[in-house]
């Protein structure tokens, strides 16, 4: 699909917010939708791996006054933090949004301490997965609930103050 805003005309920000807010609802659902199209076999399996308590702090993104974007983390002991329910719409794809979600994420894990961020994606997400490269997150093997699944892709990144500085 093609984008649709040209590049040269962005109006992104990004709301801290909670895990109950409207918006950040409606992206996750379109999330889950997109995940059972591309995976249908297994997508169930995860979905207590997805859930995100109430009241836990999430980022949403938006172009304009539309929701186009989200994501939050859950501390998952010894300093690492797991990055969950990243998503950009596809029509916002290719434009850095999920970028501009990572470095806000990223500031706050580094601000509460965390020294690591780790996720999973699935391997047909290629243009996630290359991103994730390019800011430099490098695949690992797969941990906890994703050891031998093979349509799962896991990246680690250790956090630096002076590299987020970078993408400034």
């Amino acid at each position: 699909m093609e984008n649709l805003i040209p590049r040269n005309v962005m109006a992104i920000s990004i709301l801290s917010t909670d895990s109950q807010h409207a918006d950040f609802q409606q992206l996750t659902a379109s999330l889950d939708k997109e995940l059972l199209r591309r995976y249908p076999a297994i997508t169930g399996k995860y979905d207590a791996y997805n859930a995100v308590p109430a009241g836990t702090p999430v980022w949403i993104a938006y172009y304009d006054d539309m929701a186009v974007g989200c994501g939050t983390f859950a501390n998952v002991g010894d300093g690492v933090a797991e990055i969950k329910r990243m998503y950009v719409m596809p029509g916002y794809r290719g434009l850095g949004i999920a970028a501009q979600l990572l470095d806000v994420i990223e500031m706050k894990l580094l601000d509460e301490g965390f020294h690591s961020a780790v996720l999973e994606t699935g391997v047909k997400q290629t243009e996630g997965i290359k991103m994730l490269h390019e800011r430099g997150y490098q695949t690992i093997e797969n941990y906890g609930p994703y050891v031998g699944c093979e349509s799962s892709v896991c990246l680690r990144k250790e956090l630096h103050v002076e590299e987020m500085k970078a993408y400034k």
